[in-house]
């Protein structure tokens, strides 16, 4: 029977030659070879566009505010 396993923890393992046992749950009983490695992928959410022309508009008339105070116009 085959069943998910954590591909990356059995490779990292077997890769510096460290004995392991996985114990299946369901199954009760240790899991003695990985026959299939899925790779799988996580994609990350697209996320909105964040609104810039507002804040440069927002932070242009907040400056020229600021220099109108230090130069005494206001």
């Amino acid at each position: 029977m085959r069943s998910p396993v954590i591909y990356e923890i059995e490779s990292i393992l077997k890769k510096h030659r460290i004995e392991y046992q996985i114990w299946h749950a369901k199954l009760k009983q240790y899991i003695t070879n990985v026959i299939d490695n899925h790779q799988i992928t996580l994609n990350a959410p697209r996320l909105p566009p964040i609104p810039w022309k507002h804040m440069v508009g927002s932070l242009v008339t907040l400056s020229l505010v600021y220099l109108a105070k230090f130069v005494g116009v206001l």
